[in-house]
């Protein structure tokens, strides 16, 4: 369901135009390429993908706009791909940030894989294989955050979920919102997994009472009355939301949606 005082519908919006651009925010973006504040986002880009895919500084300069900072222009979606890439590749690193904060919360795990393939071994791992996608050879366990942070080698070996490919995002905007592209709300995305309902909710929880987060929309899967054929079995929660620091402000990428899904492990046996 939409959250109560959030944006009125799920979906990208630029911000409120204004009369002059920010020297502040051309400096953020400038120090953010010449420093390493750059190098994580490329192993966010989809496989086979370079940074030279997209004129991401054009595309940036487009995405702010002459914009006011945190003041959502509903009535103007964002409809351009790269815009909406660039502003994804971007919020990338403080969305990990954050579901690491509510992991911690919360007891939640996250998906890690070693260099080889195989399940990872070490302490605060547990005995939970996952295969998934095409490498089904790829064994996968799981990890408790308050466990990882403490390890730089268990860190390493969580795999964070990349931003959606460019064919899945067209795919996803033709089949389910008749090409409308500021509908595709899950470019920038994460997961957290669970032992229990409880963990959820207390996740769910943090993530609410976060002060630099807007939660546009918490999508209940777990719900008894959720016609689960829908998403052919699977159940989970999904967050919709936006993160408001003065460094996404500064960098013209809050009023970009990003996707957390809140899952049991259960379900990813």
């Amino acid at each position: 369901d939409d959250c109560p005082g959030a944006d009125r519908v799920c979906r990208h919006f630029n911000r409120r135009r204004s009369r002059r651009r920010t020297r502040r925010a051309r400096s953020s973006f400038s120090e953010m390429v010449d420093t390493a504040h750059w190098t994580p986002l490329s192993v966010c880009l989809p496989s086979g993908t370079s940074l030279d895919r997209w004129n991401l500084a054009e595309a940036w300069e487009r995405a702010l706009q002459c914009g006011i900072p945190d003041a959502v222009d509903h009535a103007r979606p964002v409809d351009d791909l790269d815009q909406l890439y660039t502003q994804a590749l971007v919020l990338h690193p403080a969305l990990v940030r954050k579901v690491q904060t509510w992991a911690e919360a919360s007891d939640g795990w996250f998906q890690c894989i070693d260099g080889t393939g195989g399940p990872a071994r070490g302490s605060g791992w547990r005995g939970i294989s996952l295969r998934q996608g095409r490498r089904q050879s790829a064994g996968s366990s799981f990890v408790q955050w308050s466990v990882a942070k403490a390890s730089p080698d268990l860190a390493r070996s969580i795999k964070w979920a990349g931003i959606k490919a460019p064919h899945r995002v067209l795919q996803k905007a033709s089949r389910s919102y008749g090409k409308d592209l500021s509908r595709v709300v899950d470019l920038c995305r994460q997961s957290i997994y669970f032992d229990k309902v409880a963990d959820i909710a207390r996740c769910i929880r943090a993530a609410a009472t976060d002060p630099d987060v807007v939660l546009v929309r918490v999508k209940n899967r777990l719900d008894p009355q959720q016609d689960s054929a829908v998403s052919a079995g699977f159940r989970n929660v999904m967050m919709n939301l936006r993160v408001v620091t003065d460094r996404t402000m500064d960098l013209g990428v809050e009023t970009h949606v990003c996707e957390v899904q809140l899952i049991l492990k259960s379900m990813a046996i």
